[in-house]
């Protein structure tokens, strides 16, 4: 596929379609659409496999538009980010339907989504968003979105196990906004 997107990038810049940091930005958005795609698939089929599909779909649903709003940790290859996401959403799916949620818990998870607000966005060093504007809009966003779905996680008639699911989810991403950036910015090495 790499080779796919790099004809794709060279025609843009061999007929001056477009400036090269243009193009690089259309490589980057490529692959990386290219690359979610793969481990969405590959995360329908396990989740699938281990009838745990539902479970899967509510924890994307509850992370997207937080992510997206408040960014996160980034790992350096495709298959370090499977791996790491793969363990995180075991975790999520098999262990929070155990734990415990209360009005205790749910207010922490607000104050630490408060005091996480200072690193949104939460971006690697090569895609920065730099426009005080879009960070405050962000920011926003990211203490709307988690408020909303502790107050759905309050009212909404589901199943426990998959009330602490959203939770827990919420609070996982929540935390991850407190790793400290490493020299290569927001990237881990995994």
């Amino acid at each position: 596929m790499k080779k796919t997107i790099d004809v794709i990038c060279d025609f843009y810049m061999a007929h001056n379609l477009l400036p090269a940091c243009e193009i690089e930005y259309m490589r980057y958005a490529i692959l990386s659409v290219f690359s979610e795609t793969i481990k969405l698939l590959l995360f329908l089929v396990l989740f699938l496999l281990l009838d745990k599909l539902s479970a899967f779909g509510l924890i994307l649903l509850v992370l997207f538009p937080i992510r997206w709003a408040s960014g996160g940790v980034h790992a350096r290859s495709f298959w370090g980010c499977f791996s790491a996401s793969l363990l995180w959403l075991l975790f999520l799916v098999y262990v929070p339907p155990y734990l415990p949620m209360n009005l205790l818990l749910q207010a922490l998870l607000l104050f630490l989504a408060l005091l996480s607000i200072r690193h949104i966005p939460y971006t690697p060093a090569f895609r920065p968003i730099t426009r005080q504007r879009t960070i405050r809009i962000l920011r926003y966003c990211y203490l709307v979105l988690v408020c909303l779905w502790i107050l759905v996680f309050n009212i909404a008639d589901m199943p426990a196990a998959y009330t602490r699911i959203g939770f827990y989810t919420i609070l996982l991403q929540v935390l991850q906004l407190f790793i400290p950036h490493t020299q290569k910015g927001g990237v881990v090495h995994v």
